[in-house]
């Protein structure tokens, strides 16, 4: 388990759930990088459309893009969600492209962020398990590409036979309480 730009915080994890916590952080953050890809391949193609680029195999149209997107994001959180959190929704935003101007309005960089991005770009990561039935991960970062805000996202797994996403919950600077979120 190598994330050089999460940092993570064992905090109110005993020594004998280390490795287990372990695990989970690798099962979360992989299953999320795999939805960020889906997220950040479908808005490029999106994009591509804007731009009247076309492509082998691409959709013809932006309907054909979502069906995509939810298609493959669907098959995605299957694999690791609960039931009872796919119910809530999925795959209902796309992010699109993030523009960084310079101060006289020059175009910079072009990148499209997905939703789970902020793994890849830095945040810090804590997780507390306390048995081997439910962990609990809270993550904070910096949304620099859309809001410019302190997010926090709180994720809950369980296990039964394995591990599961089972909840998420979110907050920022300005909603200081916990609001429930989809995947």
């Amino acid at each position: 388990m190598d994330y050089p730009n999460i940092k993570i915080d064992y905090r109110d994890t005993p020594d004998k759930f280390r490795d287990m916590a372990d695990e989970v952080i690798s099962f979360l953050v992989e299953n999320l990088l795999v939805l960020n890809t889906i997220e950040e391949e479908c808005s490029q193609l999106n994009e591509y459309l804007n731009r009247g680029i076309r492509m082998k195999g691409m959709p013809k149209d932006s309907a054909g893009i979502w069906s995509l997107f939810k298609t493959r994001y669907g098959e995605a959180v299957s694999s690791f969600c609960t039931d009872k959190l796919i119910v809530r929704g999925y795959a209902q935003s796309m992010n699109g492209m993030g523009r960084v101007l310079a101060p006289d309005g020059t175009l910079i960089e072009e990148k499209i962020y997905g939703r789970y991005a902020y793994l890849n770009y830095g945040c810090e990561l804590a997780i507390t398990i306390k048995s081997n039935k439910r962990a609990v991960i809270e993550i904070f970062y910096f949304d620099r590409n859309r809001f410019h805000l302190n997010y926090w996202k709180r994720f809950t797994l369980t296990n039964t036979d394995k591990w599961q996403l089972a909840d998420i919950k979110w907050k920022d600077d300005k909603n200081d309480r916990w609001k429930n979120n989809n995947v």
